[in-house]
């Protein structure tokens, strides 16, 4: 009896053994592949998607650069452009000052003349009608020429002084 019971013993722990490699390859063993596969493609979905952000980390990097660029070049333009205006600006107010400074000088220059005009309109009448009465006094009361003439020069020497 003792073999009989080893002998079954073993066998029911080969069926063990076997039911239990049976349940692990038809069941287990799909069971772990199917979730391998899954962390798999897990794995290779996110290095596709680590490698789509270092591209696209590099295209921005890239873009990044070249607007820099673009920045420089356009603030170089910018410089120029500003003192381009300045110039004109300080060309502008300098022609202006000149400009302003002829209309100054000829606005003074027709006041003068403006001045001169009006003076000679009120003296050159008061000159003409003395030099006539003192003409009209000397010829007419002396007719001594010698005297007459001294007379005459030193009678228009005075109006004028009074004028």
């Amino acid at each position: 009896m003792g073999i009989l019971v080893v002998f079954f013993r073993l066998a029911n722990f080969a069926a063990l053994v076997g039911a239990g490699i049976y349940v692990y390859i038809y069941y287990i063993k799909s069971f772990i592949q199917d979730a391998m596969q899954k962390e798999e493609q897990i794995v290779v979905g996110l290095q596709k998607e680590h490698d789509q952000v270092v591209a696209t980390h590099a295209l921005f990097k890239d873009r990044v650069v070249q607007q820099q660029a673009e920045y420089m070049r356009i603030q170089s333009h910018i410089a120029i452009w500003n003192q381009a205006i300045e110039e004109e600006d300080r060309e502008c107010s300098q022609k202006k000052d000149r400009v302003i400074a002829q209309i100054k000088e000829k606005n003074q220059y027709k006041k003068q003349e403006l001045y001169k005009s009006r003076l000679a309109a009120r003296v050159i009448p008061r000159a003409v009608d003395a030099a006539e009465k003192n003409l009209k006094q000397i010829f007419v009361d002396d007719v001594d020429s010698e005297k007459t003439g001294t007379r005459f020069l030193q009678s228009i020497i005075t109006s004028l002084k009074e004028y």
